[in-house]
Formats: structure tokens, C-alpha cells, sequence
């Protein structure tokens, strides 16, 4: 599976461009500028992204804080800055998706097709946002 990562180039006039692993490169591109000072001045900072994958793991939202982290330290430093986390890393700062209590009843036809489906499920979002 495909690990959070990030490379923070800083461009001229403050700007920055940021390579990383997200499925929603406008959204980690609105929190970054916000860290980096930059709402308002959206030519300044570009997310570029390839092919994410099937998304099996945390690129809508949970990549914002390593590419925030990243951009940080590429603005202080006035050099590239590249995170790639390892599946171990990741688990322990990234985190999970929330958990789930799925209760389902099915009825059959003496055929196999199934007749009726019956499904109530609870998420357990907590106080936090995720997709």
C-alpha cells in the first residue's frame, strides 16, 4: 500500500509547490497556505499529485499534516523537503478510519436471489473530521 509522503519545494516570492501522496490536493493545498500565510495569494503555492491509487488508505484528509509539516520546514530551512513515512510511522500518527457496528438481515428465495436487505450501521466519528 502506498504511504503518506510529501516533497516541499520552495519557489521564488515565498511560494512553494508540494508533491504529495493526496486524493484531494485543493484541500491540503487550502490548509497549507493557511499555514504557510499564504490565503489570498493562491499563485504562491501549487499541489501536484499523481495517480493516488485505489484508495485504500488516509490521502483525502490525513496527508495534510505531513505535507504541512513538510512545507514548514522546507519555508524555514529554504530547501526541499521530502517525507515518506513508513507503514509503522504511519499507523501512529496518521491514524485509522473510525469504527463501524454494521447489523444486517438478508432473506433468500428458496432460489438463492436474494428477497430483502435489512442494514443499520453506526460510525463512531468522534469529535473529528474524516471522509
Amino acid at each position: 500500500m502506498e504511504k503518506q509522503s510529501v516533497c516541499a519545494i520552495p519557489e521564488e516570492r515565498s511560494g512553494m509547490t508540494l508533491y504529495s501522496s493526496t486524493q484531494a490536493p485543493d484541500f491540503c493545498r487550502a490548509v497549507v497556505a493557511g499555514i504557510l500565510g499564504l490565503h489570498g495569494k493562491g499563485s504562491l503555492l501549487a499541489v501536484k499529485c499523481t495517480r493516488a491509487g485505489g484508495g485504500f488508505g488516509p490521502k483525502n484528509s490525513r496527508n495534510v499534516p505531513v505535507a504541512g509539516a513538510a512545507a514548514v520546514a522546507a519555508h524555514k530551512l529554504d530547501q526541499s523537503v521530502k517525507i515518506a513515512l513508513e507503514a509503522t510511522q504511519e499507523h501512529l500518527t496518521i491514524g485509522h478510519r473510525h469504527s463501524f457496528k454494521v447489523q444486517y438481515k438478508v432473506g433468500y428465495k428458496s432460489d438463492g436471489s436474494i428477497q430483502a436487505c435489512k442494514v443499520e450501521a453506526w460510525g463512531n466519528g468522534g469529535c473529528t473530521h474524516d471522509f
